[in-house]
């Protein structure tokens, strides 16, 4: 196997976890629009920083860089939509639980 394949199981394990860690933080700690952005970048970043040090030193080249970037893009893009399906559905149940919370409203006599 060459050293930037990578078998189907791992990959998948990869996205799970991924998504899995995306949105148990995104839960806690995405409150504003900067934050939904912010959190995106920097997995998007760190997975980049992952990918380079697991797979790009064998040899340096431009097409190396060239992977970085679009794994930083796709990675990016990717927890951006996830942050922002849970930002959608939090503030939702949000707005629920602040209605419910209100009770029934009365009816005027």
């Amino acid at each position: 196997m060459a050293p930037g394949e990578y078998p189907e199981w791992q990959i998948a394990a990869c996205v799970v976890t991924l998504c899995l860690a995306c949105g148990s933080l995104g839960v806690r700690l995405i409150n504003s629009n900067t934050e939904l952005v912010l959190s995106s970048l920097m997995a998007g970043l760190g997975f980049a920083v992952a990918f380079t040090l697991g797979a790009g030193f064998p040899e340096v080249t431009s097409q190396d860089g060239i992977g970085q970037l679009l794994c930083f893009i796709g990675v990016g893009a990717g927890t951006f939509v996830i942050n922002l399906g849970v930002w959608v559905v939090r503030s939702y149940i949000w707005k629920w639980r602040q209605q419910r919370s209100r009770g029934p409203a009365s009816s005027p006599r």
